[in-house]
């Protein structure tokens, strides 16, 4: 960390990264319907990660609750 008013230098160069995410229901602390993706979380994906993983491992009676991230109000 810098002090307060010193110009501080670093190692990364600013430049934009390649960047893997991964998106997975957790229920008592297992990972369930887990998918590994290269990119940003946009709404296109969270509804294929939907569609193609989580609704097959939901039960009848669950229930899904989710933050308020913009690509899941899409």
């Amino acid at each position: 960390m810098g002090q307060k008013g010193k110009k501080l230098i670093g190692e990364k160069s600013g430049k934009y990264y390649a960047r893997t995410n991964i998106i997975a229901r957790f229920v008592n602390n297992r990972s369930i319907a887990p998918m590994i993706f290269n990119g940003s979380c946009t709404a296109k994906v969270f509804e294929t990660w939907g569609k193609q993983f989580l609704i097959k491992e939901l039960k009848p009676d669950q229930r899904v609750v989710m933050d308020t991230d913009a690509f899941h109000r899409s």
